[in-house]
């Protein structure tokens, strides 16, 4: 059980959120080049945590996961995972984890979908996961713990963009890069990649990912970011 990339295999057998395309292509897009320390808020089974370790030798990776069962997940995973020594997991709410460190940057993949039809015990999770974590608490969070070179990572829903850009920027944090996701060339955006820092910038970059061609074949773009991981690129 569980999900076989190139170089790791994972379980998430007790991870409520499984492991998705949308995990793969934040942890493939982010980016990491100047970052020593990396947070992953709501690691669920690991995903983003082992996959930055593999893209950056060096960087050192912490995990903060509430839900136990996820966590333990994320500890069986790391058991298996050659680059362990660089990896650390808790079993904390991001909201009352405390450090003295700063992070050069923060990923997160939280499932603020609205509205999508998902699987039963899924929905649960998620109603219960936005009670405990709103947009505003992960703002917060991302404000205290992200160094002032740092940035922050995230994936959202597209129909979520404009209200979290605005709470983001409450916070300080402000877009720097953006990538608009779509399924096929014809189709409309569904999820959109997001990069904040603390410092504004007179320049937003912008870019377009789409996953398949009409012909139902991946597009060039989709298998350069994501052939460090899939196995079948």
């Amino acid at each position: 059980m569980g999900f076989s990339f190139k170089k790791f295999h994972l379980i998430d057998e007790n991870t409520p959120m499984k492991i998705g395309i949308d995990s793969v292509i934040l942890g493939a897009w982010a980016d990491g080049r100047n970052a020593d320390s990396v947070l992953d808020i709501g690691s669920g089974c690991g995903i983003l945590s082992f996959m930055l370790a593999q893209r950056f030798n060096n960087v050192n990776v912490t995990g903060v996961e509430i839900y136990e069962e996820a966590y333990d997940d994320s500890i069986t995973n790391l058991e298996l995972f050659l680059g362990r020594k660089k990896i650390r997991f808790f079993n904390n709410d991001i909201k009352d984890w405390e450090t003295e460190s700063e992070f050069d940057l923060i990923i997160s993949n939280p499932p603020y979908f609205s509205g999508s039809i998902i699987p039963k015990d899924e929905g649960r999770f998620m109603a219960r996961f936005q009670s405990e974590l709103s947009l505003v608490d992960l703002a917060k969070s991302v404000e205290k713990h992200l160094s002032d070179r740092g940035n922050f990572s995230l994936l959202m829903p597209y129909s979520e963009y404009s209200r979290a850009n605005n709470v983001f920027n409450d916070f300080g944090l402000f877009l720097h890069r953006k990538t608009e996701i779509k399924h096929l060339p014809n189709s409309d955006s569904k999820r959109i990649l997001l990069e904040y820092r603390k410092s504004k910038s007179n320049k937003t970059y912008s870019s377009e990912l789409i996953i398949k061609n009409l012909d139902g074949n991946y597009t060039n773009e989709f298998i350069s970011l994501t052939k460090d991981f899939y196995l079948d690129f």
